[in-house]
């Protein structure tokens, strides 16, 4: 029987990452609620468009709510989607603060229903390239990992994510993503240093930050520019066997933007002129990259649901990117390294 899904939001999230991909992993998207009827209308003319998210949620249809909604929004709406019944998707950042975030898992556990964080970046071609060599032990032990996400935007985008408040802002928006990446690589950092800047015009909300961090003989860094006409490399890593660096972003949110579907021939395969390179003792070599899967997130999801297994992200790893990110925030307004117990 297939999994009756309902999306809360459809903005740039709902839109491009999660309206497509529930389609194309055979959920069956009943409906949308959100106030951008006739958008909805054209993509999904089929789809019932409701205008209060509590209507979706009293659904008995619907057993599976899909939250992509202004960040400091994910607490109450997970909250209500789990006391109806509801198996529960959001988007990241899971929710403003790691506090809400472990609220919404026990009472998850005590609803016995599965709720996950589409941390759909750990599907990007760089990433799964990159954690294929260290998995292969081609880069040996890691000791430097650098990862950014640069683009060239002097003036912020209109939009909740420039405004001030709770979640808003570039540290949660990209930061929850590359935090996650080093995440499952390296685990939970020793210490966290970080600094976040308002440098575009008429800025209000941070956009552009760098984080520091550090776990055992590892260093950490990561960040993003506003003003990256030229960006820096995607990724720097050395180990004490080989140094990969790679450039380029991954290519499947400029394809579903423009109308690209996930299972349309080509989707989520990279340029071959971004291709990474592996240098070692032995030389160097070009390391093609993998395909990028975002669409897997939503297919473990769905056999997840089907088996009753653990969902494709627990929520308990952007718990932790929480914790990092609310470090970050505070290393930054105070100056100092935060250290982990």
């Amino acid at each position: 029987m297939t999994i009756a899904a309902g999306l809360i939001g459809y903005g740039t999230g709902g839109r491009f990452f999660h309206a497509p991909f529930l389609a194309a992993a055979g959920f069956g998207l009943r409906a949308i609620a959100t106030s951008r009827h006739n958008e909805v209308i054209t993509d999904y003319p089929n789809v019932d468009v409701i205008a209060d998210p509590a209507e979706l949620l009293a659904r008995p249809d619907i057993r599976l709510v899909s939250i992509s909604t202004p960040t400091d929004t994910h607490a109450g709406l997970a909250r209500a989607a789990l006391e109806a019944g509801k198996d529960v998707v959001v988007d990241k950042p899971f929710t403003a603060t790691p506090e809400e975030a472990d609220e919404l898992i026990a009472l998850a556990a005590r609803q016995g229903r599965l709720l996950s964080v589409l941390q759909n970046r750990r599907w990007d071609a760089d990433f799964l390239t990159l954690k294929s060599l260290v998995d292969s032990g081609r880069l040996g032990q890691l000791r430097y990992l650098q990862m950014r996400f640069d683009r060239f935007r002097p003036r912020p985008k209109p939009g909740w994510r420039s405004e001030i408040r709770p979640g808003s802002g570039i540290l949660w928006d990209l930061g929850a993503h590359l935090v996650d990446q080093a995440l499952q690589l390296v685990g939970m950092p020793d210490w966290v240093f970080a600094d976040r800047s308002a440098q575009g015009e008429g800025a209000e909300a941070d956009d552009g930050f760098t984080i520091i961090m550090a776990k055992g003989n590892t260093r950490i860094v990561l960040g993003t520019s506003p003003f990256a006409l030229e960006p820096q490399p995607r990724m720097v890593v050395h180990g004490t066997e080989g140094t990969f660096v790679k450039s380029g972003l991954d290519i499947q949110e400029e394809q579903s933007r423009s109308g690209i579907k996930p299972l349309d021939v080509g989707f989520g395969v990279e340029s071959s002129s971004h291709h990474g390179r592996l240098t070692s003792a032995d030389g160097s070599e070009t390391i093609a990259s993998f395909t990028g899967r975002y669409l897997d997130y939503w297919l473990k999801l769905y056999a997840a649901l089907e088996s009753g297994g653990p969902p494709p992200v627990d929520p308990r790893d952007s718990a932790n990117g929480l914790r990092i990110l609310t470090a970050a925030a505070e290393s930054a307004r105070t100056g100092r390294r935060i250290d982990f117990a």
